[in-house]
């Protein structure tokens, strides 16, 4: 008994490089499952594979379904708030979420994906493995962006802000935005200037310095890729079938051309060095100090006292009948601080004493209320049994 199949349109090279030793699984596809989409995944680094994390934007050949091909997905987080935020790497020891162009497959699929299809490579091959959470068009995945501006004019608590955006239309979409200075100042973004192009006016908690650097922390949309490049391994020679080759990550181009990648100045790390800011004194006009009451005003008196020179003062000298009446006064003052102190400690002696009594007889209390109820709940259960 056999079977037999008959295809249209299909690859001669197929025929071609065709070896018996390679198996054929033949298998259907629903009419659902031949459309592509945007599918959102939930992904966790295999523990056995060497490396520890896994990169964005990094193409992975993915086995899901009867579908084998490769891909560059883009690795996320959803916060409690429902924001897709991005992750530039997956985390080490949890899953995370991941959307990419694919074939669409049934909620609960799982997939296995690896990063080679060479034989001769060492270690682990399988990178990751997953589950199909949900086709959805409309994935949003954000990713953090900083924008920084210089003030350029200041007006009490008011300050005309540069640099920060690069037309009059970027800048009238982020009105009403907050911003923070680097000294932790908060402000809002009230309006956009015509001219010059890209300033912003912007009012502040309190008066901010030219040497400032002032923050506005926002969220933007990322693209996903729309890479989807199917694994035709078996069109290839009996040589070439173990080692298919596809898209290549940017690491991999940059070892076999050679290519040393080129350090930013600007994202060094250096000591960061500002100027102290200097904060001016509280100063209380006249008119309110008349209507402050006494005990606010003893603060300049004390300080009128203490600034008065010792040197100027006339010294008191006492006679022997008042040194002996003070000192007398002084052994008095000092025996009735003892005998204040060891009642003290004798009322707190009696205090504690009291206190682990009355405990005593809560303990004793709360047994014989136990005993009471065993008995009454004994009795009740054998009135009930009879």
């Amino acid at each position: 008994m056999y079977l037999r199949l008959e295809f249209e349109n299909f690859p001669a090279e197929f025929l071609e490089n065709h070896e018996i030793k390679y198996p054929m699984i033949v298998g259907g596809l629903l009419p659902s499952e031949q459309q592509r989409s945007t599918v959102q995944m939930r992904i966790k680094r295999h523990r056995w594979f060497p490396r520890p994390v896994l990169k964005s934007r990094d193409p992975i050949i993915v086995s899901l379904g009867w579908r084998r091909f490769q891909t560059m997905p883009l690795y996320y987080m959803q916060d409690h708030n429902m924001r897709q935020r991005f992750l530039k790497y997956t985390p080490e020891h949890m899953h995370c979420w991941a959307t990419t162009l694919a074939p669409v497959a049934p909620q609960g699929t799982g997939f296995l994906a690896v990063q080679k299809m060479a034989n001769g490579q060492p270690g682990f091959r399988i990178c990751a493995t997953g589950t199909v959470l949900h086709q959805d068009h409309s994935a949003k995945v954000v990713k953090k962006l900083k924008l920084i501006g210089y003030p350029m004019k200041i007006y009490k608590n008011t300050a005309f802000v540069k640099d920060m955006f690069t037309s009059q239309v970027e800048a009238a979409k982020f009105e009403g935005a907050q911003v923070r200075s680097v000294s932790g100042i908060r402000g809002i973004i009230k309006k956009s200037l015509r001219k010059p192009e890209g300033v912003v006016r912007i009012t502040f908690e309190d008066r901010v310095q030219y040497s400032d650097i002032i923050f506005c922390k926002t969220w933007v949309n990322l693209a996903i890729p729309s890479m989807y490049l199917p694994v035709t391994n078996l069109l290839q020679g009996d040589a070439q079938k173990s080692d298919w080759q596809g898209l290549k990550t940017a690491g991999e181009i940059r070892k076999e051309r050679e290519i040393k990648l080129k350090q930013r100045s600007d994202s060094l790390y250096k000591p960061v060095q500002r100027k102290k800011r200097m904060f001016h004194k509280l100063t209380v006009p006249k008119e309110l100090k008349k209507d402050l009451p006494f005990k606010t005003k003893m603060k300049n008196q004390q300080k009128q006292i203490a600034g008065v020179n010792k040197a100027t003062r006339v010294p008191v000298l006492r006679e022997e009948k008042d040194k002996k009446v003070a000192n007398l006064f002084n052994i008095l003052g000092a025996a009735q601080n003892e005998r204040k102190e060891k009642r003290k400690a004798d009322s707190k002696a009696r205090t504690e004493k009291y206190k682990a009594l009355i405990q005593k007889q809560q303990l004793k209390r709360q047994r014989q209320n136990k005993d009471l109820k065993k008995k009454i709940y004994s009795n009740l259960q054998k009135e009930v049994s009879k």
